[in-house]
């Protein structure tokens, strides 16, 4: 693949193609285009900002991340920001897409006047979001909700 990567934010237009990356991270089991727009409204009302790597010659979109900003009573009132979702397709690892990708996110939480970017990663990610300006910092609990 070749061409300059343009970030940008994600559109209505860019859902489907986007959900089939996000199956290289995670379980994205197939959404109708209306439930896929559904969801987007629902997370652009909540706040979620999803930024793309889209290649400029082809438009195919290489990678993506996802920001939440939270406002905290502490801290003044200052916000977190909590990074979810980071991929790229496996064919354009390598090209620092991930990074540049982190890079515009934590420019957002700045503007959005985060005091701290967050991130839950695996072990054998650390390393990685360590050159790209993260550090390990205390650990991360989780309980898995079943339906009902």
């Amino acid at each position: 693949m070749s061409g300059s990567i343009v970030i940008r934010d994600v559109e209505t237009r860019d859902l489907r193609e986007v959900l089939k990356l996000l199956s290289h991270l995670t379980s994205a089991p197939a959404l109708t285009q209306e439930e896929l727009e559904q969801v987007h409204v629902r997370r652009v009302l909540a706040g979620v900002r999803t930024r793309v790597a889209v290649y400029s010659t082809t438009q195919q979109i290489v990678g993506t991340a996802s920001l939440i900003v939270e406002p905290k009573l502490t801290h003044g009132g200052k916000c977190v920001g909590h990074v979810e979702d980071v991929v790229t397709h496996p064919d354009c690892r390598g090209q620092g897409i991930g990074r540049y990708l982190l890079s515009s996110l934590v420019e957002v939480a700045r503007a959005c006047n985060c005091y701290k970017v967050v991130l839950d990663c695996r072990d054998d990610m650390v390393d990685y979001y360590s050159k790209a300006g993260f550090r390990k910092c205390e650990n991360q609990m989780r309980m898995n909700i079943s339906p009902q």
